[in-house]
């Protein structure tokens, strides 16, 4: 910002310019002493004009002073105020670098070999995204790049390395061995430092669940997007949380995985990614799309009351247990072509409010649609049902255009169609053959 420089008045200027006031005052009043000096009546009628008309002016000249006060106090507050908002952006500006230092050393520690030194950083992190709400995103985008590295969980090694010896020869004629043979000892270094990682990364995910949810609201950030696209997280528990756009892509999940009760208000991916141990999604809400394609759950699934509000996806997935679905709606279309349910599945009182596509999926086990509602097409086609399948006391929408509902063999829907007092339009039974159609 430009400024133009003023010139201040000098000492000799301010006497010169009072020394011709003062020879100006003196000249007057010579001139009127000299001119209007007589006594006489027109004289002093004449300097009683002279007079009042110098009240006027020195009037006029006591305004202009004023005037010229009020302009020097406006000159010296806005000079003021351009100082105290230069020393603001100062303020500001210091603070920004001071932020600024400390991401970058937290940054700079996280790369450090000494897992300590990585703890104080996550935490220096974390401190600076609590007190500055428009670094969050940033400071969450690099803890999230953290547990995207590539990390090899601990494993066990024996309690202490043994040394083989022998006592005496086997047999007599067999001396000893020249050099006695060792068990090669694992490396206890290598094994220390996975457990101090592995003590790291649960950090990192204690200070992301933290600050996502809402109930705590002197901690929780909000709007914030997480890419742990091809993470390893180890018993990861998000509950009650809300999250705004999150890429789980290709992650591994160790241990017991929840995300009970937590609200995706954008899309959300899970595609290929591995549940090695237990997975719950009890009450989740997927504001946007929910992406399971591809997905490996080895453990109890439990995807039970949540709520899909748009397209969900779980596509060539694959369950090692019977996972529940029971009490899940699906506001839109929801897809399962071509999963693997091994040990059957459980979609009791599941509301498919969209269409519902089960295209060459294969039901090894038991599978349950009891008490289901399909309020769009319900596709069933190719599908494998190695053990039973029940749709007791199943509800399929009729008085929807271009719906189509094919299912199972040995079910079919009722042709006796009526209202229902909880749901709007018109419902039909799914029943058995041998119950018949008009049951």
């Amino acid at each position: 910002m430009s400024k133009k420089s003023g010139r201040v008045l000098s000492n000799r200027s301010i006497v010169i310019s009072a020394a011709l006031v003062v020879l100006l005052a003196a000249g007057a009043a010579w001139l009127l002493l000299t001119n209007f000096g007589g006594g006489s009546e027109a004289d002093r009628a004449r300097l009683d004009a002279i007079r009042t008309v110098g009240s006027l002016v020195l009037g006029a000249g006591g305004a202009i002073a004023l005037l010229l006060a009020a302009r020097r106090q406006q000159t010296a507050e806005r000079d003021l105020a351009q100082k105290e908002q230069v020393q603001l952006h100062a303020e500001q500006d210091a603070a920004e670098r001071r932020i600024t230092e400390l991401y970058l050393k937290a940054v700079d520690q996280l790369g450090s070999d000494k897992a300590p030194v990585r703890l104080a950083a996550l935490h220096a992190l974390e401190r600076v995204g609590q007190s500055n709400p428009a670094q969050r995103q940033t400071i969450v985008d690099v803890i999230c790049a953290y547990l995207r590295m590539p990390y090899t969980a601990p494993t066990i090694h024996p309690a202490s390395p043994r040394r083989l010896g022998y006592r005496r020869p086997i047999r007599p004629g067999h001396p000893l061995p020249a050099h006695r043979p060792t068990v090669s000892a694992p490396v206890r270094d290598s094994a220390n430092a996975a457990q101090q990682e592995r003590e790291v990364r649960l950090t990192a995910q204690r200070i992301l669940t933290t600050h996502l949810r809402p109930a705590q609201p002197d901690t929780f950030w909000p709007a914030i997007d997480i890419d742990l696209s091809s993470a390893t997280l180890i018993d990861f528990t998000l509950l009650d949380g809300r999250v705004g756009r999150a890429w789980f892509d290709e992650a591994s999940f160790t241990g017991f995985t929840t995300f009970d009760l937590t609200e995706f208000t954008a899309d959300t991916s899970f595609q290929a990614a591995t549940f090695a141990g237990e997975a719950w999604f009890m009450g989740t809400k997927f504001a946007g799309s929910a992406l399971f394609m591809g997905a490996k759950f080895s453990g109890n699934t439990m995807i039970t009351d949540a709520e899909f509000a748009n397209e969900a996806t779980f596509n060539y997935a694959e369950f090692a247990d019977r996972p529940a679905f029971s009490g899940t709606k699906f506001a839109d279309g929801a897809s399962f072509a071509e999963v693997k349910f091994p040990e059957g599945a459980f979609f009791a009182a599941t509301k498919f409010e969209g269409d519902a596509w089960f295209r060459e999926t294969v039901f090894a086990g038991d599978a349950d649609f009891s008490e289901a509602e399909f309020a769009g097409d319900a596709e069933f086609t190719d599908d494998d049902f190695a053990s039973n399948v029940t749709f007791e006391s199943a509800w399929a929408r009729t008085d929807v255009a271009d719906v189509s509902v094919s299912l199972p063999s040995g079910w079919t829907v009722s042709d006796d169609a009526g209202e229902r007092p909880d749901r709007p339009g018109t419902w039909a039974r799914v029943v058995s053959h041998s119950s018949g159609a008009g049951a």
